[in-house]
């Protein structure tokens, strides 16, 4: 009889061990599942409208297109960088602030970096306009046009209808990729919805005036295509967009070769990145 009760005994030990075992194999963790990876970049394979359909106006307002390019802020400037780095990466920063430190890393050549910055806005702006508009102007800057022209793209779809600021950063993208023929439709679009903030060379440039190098840099070229008999027009200190000045054959050929300096200048920083980046050893 004793040894039936210790046999008794022992099964029912055995018995709990195992539905302990099986218990704790079975119940879930309670540990939060680590988050998504997000892209910094939208994918190129997303693909871009090349031409405007007929009768295109892109006058809607977007309330969303105002991220990081602040003309203010230097990108050399180690504060700035600091301060702005900071802000994206404290506890709740809006789109601008998230995106104003990528922004300013794109000016410097830093794609690595700008891409890691806009990783981290698209955490917690998944689905925002101007998070992919500032997509838009950050490759600009790193001469991948392409990439502008796919994250404007997904911009203009999140947004869902015809924002205004479409049709002119097309055609600074379009022609930055030798697009020029769709450079200029993106142009003429832009010019109605402007109209007559666009009508003239030097009207274009004093609209754009707050943009940085680069962007301005392939304004020209587009002014160039839009405007080709007009392409020597100044704008005065605190001259409005009617000023008109006078073609400059000497200063016309001095603004292409700046032009071509600026964008050559990108390209081989891009390269020699690149460069550098595949003579790195593979992790192991």
């Amino acid at each position: 009889m004793n040894l039936r009760k210790v046999r008794l005994a022992l099964w029912m030990v055995l018995g709990l061990a195992t539905w302990a075992t099986i218990g704790c194999v079975q119940t879930p963790s309670l540990e939060p599942a680590p988050p998504a990876s997000v892209s910094g970049f939208v994918d190129l394979a997303s693909g871009f409208q090349r031409l405007p359909t007929k009768g295109a106006r892109y006058m809607d307002a977007d309330v969303e297109a105002s991220g990081g390019a602040d003309p203010r802020w230097n990108p050399q400037n180690p504060t700035h960088l600091s301060v702005a780095r900071e802000r994206a990466q404290g506890p709740s920063p809006g789109v601008r602030d998230a995106t104003r430190h990528p922004y300013l890393l794109s000016l410097r050549g830093d794609r690595a970096g700008a891409e890691a910055g806009l990783a981290a806005a698209k955490q917690r702006f998944p689905n925002s306009v101007g998070v992919h508009w500032s997509e838009g102007w950050i490759r600009l800057n790193l001469l991948d046009f392409d990439g502008a022209l796919v994250a404007w793209q997904e911009a203009e779809r999140l947004h869902g209808g015809q924002p205004f600021w479409v049709p002119y950063s097309k055609a600074i993208a379009l022609s930055g990729r030798g697009d020029d023929e769709a450079a200029l439709a993106w142009w003429r679009v832009a010019q109605k919805a402007y109209e007559p903030e666009l009508n003239t060379a030097a009207a274009a440039r004093y609209r754009f005036q707050y943009w940085r190098p680069t962007e301005r840099a392939l304004l020209e070229q587009v002014i160039g295509l839009a405007y080709p008999g007009d392409v020597g027009s100044r704008i005065t200190k605190d001259a409005g967009p009617e000023v008109k000045g006078t073609p400059a054959a000497p200063a016309n050929a001095a603004r292409e070769a700046e032009i071509a300096r600026i964008i050559e200048a990108r390209r081989a920083q891009m390269h020699a990145e690149a460069d550098k980046a595949q003579s790195q050893p593979e992790p192991e």
